[in-house]
């Protein structure tokens, strides 16, 4: 994968659902750096009536915004973008 991920177009980016007691994020983290890439969190909204809300037009979801690697010590479960754009928010 990590040939792949060196020889992919610049413009790649991959969504990733990570559960940390599952994964060891910090290794997710180090193997996507060294190939270029930065984290961003993806909101997300798990609760019933906010996610219902989603289909209406007033709804505007926050961006995509970068990894602070403080977040790491009490992140539960995220959807991660990993993107070469080096940005606070995508």
């Amino acid at each position: 994968m990590a040939r792949v991920l060196e020889i992919a177009s610049p413009e790649l980016e991959i969504v990733v659902e990570v559960t940390p007691k599952w994964l060891a994020l910090q290794q997710v983290l180090a193997f996507m750096a060294a190939r270029g890439f930065h984290a961003y969190v993806l909101h997300e909204e798990y609760q019933v009536d906010r996610a219902s809300s989603i289909i209406k037009p007033e709804f505007e979801p926050d961006p995509p915004r970068r990894l602070n690697e403080g977040e790491l010590e009490t992140l539960e479960q995220a959807d991660i973008i990993f993107s070469r754009r080096d940005v606070a928010y995508l």
